[in-house]
């Protein structure tokens, strides 16, 4: 997902999704995007790893490795308000449980 914030820096935050029998990991890589040289410049980098034992849940997951690489960035509380609004109404919306799909069908 890409975001401008009001100072025209541009961001693009990614997931990576690794799920085999001994691992289960999700990454949010937080670049920034330079017009210039037309090239992203990594800024931050979460990660969320699930245990053998629980289930894999890539939204969960996507979520705990967002708040974690926005730990260790710089960007002020209005700002991380606005990634976090754009990745509700983006990613996670994309994204529904299950039960939440059949009670829709449902109605």
């Amino acid at each position: 997902m890409k975001v401008k914030f009001k100072t025209g820096e541009s961001i693009i935050v990614q997931f990576e999704h690794f799920q085999g029998e001994k691992i289960r990991e999700t990454y949010c890589h937080i670049s920034e995007w330079d017009d210039l040289n037309k090239e992203k410049n990594l800024i931050s980098e979460g990660r969320s790893k699930c245990n053998k034992l629980d289930s894999f849940n890539k939204n969960f997951a996507r979520k705990l490795s967002l708040r974690r690489a926005l730990e260790n960035t710089h960007y002020t509380k209005e700002e991380r308000k606005q990634i976090w609004f754009i990745y509700n109404n983006e990613v996670s919306s994309k994204y529904k449980w299950k039960w939440q799909e059949e009670s829709e069908v449902a109605m």
